[in-house]
Parts: structure tokens; sequence; C-alpha cells
């Protein structure tokens, strides 16, 4: 395998989709108790947006 196959793998997406996933699904659910399920997406998208943030800084931390 080359260095470039391993960069590409490392840098995946779907790392990503974890904390997308997890803000998404707590907006929904935030949406049906509020009774404004766009409201709710917004929240969880943000939530998710955060998590991500929180996740690549904790791994630029480490590679230091």
């Amino acid at each position: 395998m080359t260095d470039t196959s391993k960069e590409k793998n490392s840098n995946s997406k779907m790392k990503n989709g974890i904390p997308k996933g997890v803000g998404v699904a707590f907006g929904v659910a935030l949406g049906a108790a509020l009774h404004n399920i766009a409201l709710g997406l917004v929240i969880g998208i943000l939530i998710g947006g955060i998590g991500i943030l929180v996740n690549s800084s904790r791994k630029a931390k480490t590679k230091i």
C-alpha cells in the first residue's frame, strides 16, 4: 500500500459522520418535544458541528 492511500483512509469523512448523526438524532428528538422539527434539526446540526470541532482539536493537540 502506498503512502497516499494511507493518507486518504486516515482522512475519511465517515469519522465526521458519527457526531453529525448523533447531533441530528438529538435535534429531531428535541424538535419533536418542542413541536418544531426544523428548529430541532438546526440545533442538532450545530451540536454535531461542535462535536466535530472538539474531536479535531483533540487530535491536533495529540499530534504535536
